[in-house]
């Protein structure tokens, strides 16, 4: 289990979301989705850098 899923099913992660009215599979649900979220956005990172390293041996 992950830690938000087991943070959502002791009651406290409702206090972090954007709407704390939120329980259940669609709370857990949208913890997942800010998981891929931010996993996605490393890789964007790692994309970005290999880009610019790429430019850099393309201009010596």
């Amino acid at each position: 289990m992950r830690q938000d899923e087991r943070r959502d099913t002791h009651g406290l992660g409702a206090s972090m979301s954007p709407a704390p009215f939120l329980t259940g599979s669609f709370s857990s649900a949208l913890a997942l989705a800010r998981d891929e979220r931010e996993r996605l956005m490393e890789q964007l990172i790692q994309i970005e850098q290999r880009i610019a390293a790429v430019e850099r041996l393309l201009d010596r």
